[in-house]
């Protein structure tokens, strides 16, 4: 299911506020990494956005241990890093159940397959919004269901340098 959604009520509003929120939340995870010393890292495991769960490194710095495969270069602090832990637990982090009640969507399971959430992109004012069909999911006041042309018509008009909300 597609959706657009224009300026001019609550519900853009909402989803405007919880994208920027996103957004503040993900750079303030960025520039933890960045004073410990990294250019990358992996948002926390089980949010939609901040917090750090690993950084990128081709070496394994003194007081940091491997997680993941070791071909992924992914570190994290151990326990005795208590400055960087500190750090890193007191980042914000933004909930899948946070994002998804600024468009009223519900995280579901049907089957085997959990939807935690939707899609979302900015372009000229407005967002476009993807809700996958097999989801149950009334549309919020203001968001107008469009057909998958018009939607990848949109998506496509973006430019590919633009940063996704």
């Amino acid at each position: 299911m597609y959706y657009k959604l224009e300026p001019g009520n609550e519900t853009y509003e909402k989803l405007k506020d919880t994208v920027e929120k996103c957004k503040a939340i993900d750079a303030e995870a960025k520039e933890v990494a960045k004073e410990l010393g990294f250019s990358a890292h992996g948002k926390q495991l089980g949010v939609m956005a901040g917090g750090i769960s690993c950084m990128e490194s081709a070496e394994k710095p003194e007081g940091y241990k491997t997680v993941g495969k070791a071909w992924q270069n992914l570190i994290y602090p151990k326990a005795s890093q208590k400055e960087a832990l500190e750090k890193i637990n007191a980042l914000p982090v933004m909930t899948y159940d946070e994002f998804n009640d600024s468009i009223g969507f519900r995280m579901q399971f049907i089957g085997l397959t959990q939807y935690k959430s939707f899609g979302v992109m900015k372009l000229d004012g407005m967002f476009i919004i993807e809700v996958a069909d097999a989801c149950t999911y009334n549309p919020a006041e203001g968001m107008v269901e469009i057909l998958a042309s018009e939607y990848k018509s949109l998506k496509d008009s973006i430019p590919q340098s633009v940063e996704a909300p």
